[in-house]
């Protein structure tokens, strides 16, 4: 039916930017976060929610490699961070 196709395609649209986002370092990192964010608000909209570690590793594995060092930092965490502080720490950083 035509409505599911429709559905479908905004799905993959929405996941397709969720997990593709690439931060522009000549940007803020919070309009990348921000980027994020909306993308995984889309995704809950209909029904399609992200959790927590996806976030932040979308968050993480798509910054900027002249952002090697926070990467690495939160990458290697014993403790896994929660979103939230994840956002404040590349706040921080910029």
């Amino acid at each position: 039916d035509e409505y599911q196709r429709d559905l479908h395609s905004a799905r993959l649209k929405m996941k397709d930017r969720f997990y593709n986002l690439v931060h522009n370092p000549s940007q803020p990192v919070k309009q990348y976060i921000d980027s994020i964010m909306r993308a995984a608000s889309d995704l809950a909209s209909i029904k399609r929610p992200v959790d927590n570690v996806e976030i932040i590793d979308s968050l993480i594995m798509h910054l900027d490699e002249s952002w090697a060092m926070i990467k690495t930092i939160l990458a290697a965490r014993k403790d896994e961070p929660s979103s939230t502080e994840v956002r404040l720490i590349l706040i921080e950083h910029q």
